[in-house]
């Protein structure tokens, strides 16, 4: 129960992990992984994993798992502003997509911090589970580990 109301926060802040409401710009009854982000964290050899989300359903849509090729240890992190970071597991459902809204991951709202398993991916699977069932799996180029990406910071330029 405390992972709904945390939820339930974080889409009230105003910024960050927000819902809001795009469904002029995307196709209702889907649900979609739009964007995939990685970005190392101060941990060697962990990662923190920033997705675009489309909820085109009517309903909200509740994740349940995550997977991403070369990783491991999926954990999702709720970090709002002013506040310590919590970190729990992805199957409590803390994160909630509105229906027919989206929500964008930042650093200072919630995230996925990741465990690599492998040195480099090429090409990564992301598939969320969804409380339903249902799976929402996209390919994206995997992250890169050279220095420049290693210094990028998510929302800095």
């Amino acid at each position: 129960m405390k992972a709904h109301a945390l939820v339930a926060f974080l889409i009230l802040l105003g910024s960050g992990a927000t819902a809001r409401d795009t469904n002029d710009q995307h196709a209702n009854g889907t649900l979609a992984i739009e964007h995939v982000d990685f970005v190392a964290s101060e941990d060697e050899g962990v990662d923190n994993i920033y997705l675009t989300l489309w909820n085109g359903m009517p309903k909200d849509a509740v994740v349940t798992g995550v997977s991403v090729t070369g990783y491991e240890a999926i954990t999702i992190v709720a970090s709002p502003p002013a506040q310590s970071p919590v970190e729990m597991e992805v199957s409590e459902g803390a994160l909630t997509i509105p229906g027919l809204s989206g929500v964008s991951m930042e650093q200072d709202s919630i995230y996925f911090r990741a465990t690599r398993s492998a040195s480099d991916v090429g090409v990564a699977v992301v598939t969320l589970s969804m409380s339903d069932g249902t799976q929402i799996t996209r390919f994206v180029a995997g992250p890169v580990t050279n220095s420049i990406a290693l210094a990028h910071q998510h929302g800095e330029e």
